[in-house]
C-alpha cells in the first residue's frame, strides 16, 4: 500500500504517530516501555517517512548523528526552481 504525502501531511502523520490523542475519561495503566524502545520506534518512523518521500522522486539528503544526549537528524530537501 503506497501513500503519497506532501510535507505538511507527512509532518502531521509523524506527529500523530509520535503523539497519539489522549482519550479522556478512560484511565490507562502506566505503560512500562523502555526509553530506548520509544527512541527506536521514533527513529524507525522517521526513517520510514524519509523512504516514502524518496519514493516520490524527491532527492533529499538525511544525516543522523548519535550525540551524547540526543539523536540529531538533519533533512535537506532541495527547492525546485
Amino acid at each position: 500500500m503506497t501513500q503519497q504525502y506532501n510535507v505538511k501531511q507527512l509532518e502531521k502523520k509523524v506527529d500523530e504517530i509520535l503523539n497519539p490523542p489522549v482519550v479522556e475519561g478512560k484511565k490507562e495503566k502506566p505503560k512500562r516501555k523502555a526509553v530506548s524502545r520509544d527512541v527506536r520506534i521514533a527513529l524507525n518512523t522517521l526513517r520510514q517517512s524519509f523512504a516514502m518521500v524518496a519514493k516520490t522522486g524527491i532527492k533529499m539528503e538525511t544525516e543522523e548523528e548519535d550525540l551524547e544526549d540526543f539523536y540529531q537528524i538533519t533533512v535537506k530537501i532541495p527547492k525546485k526552481k
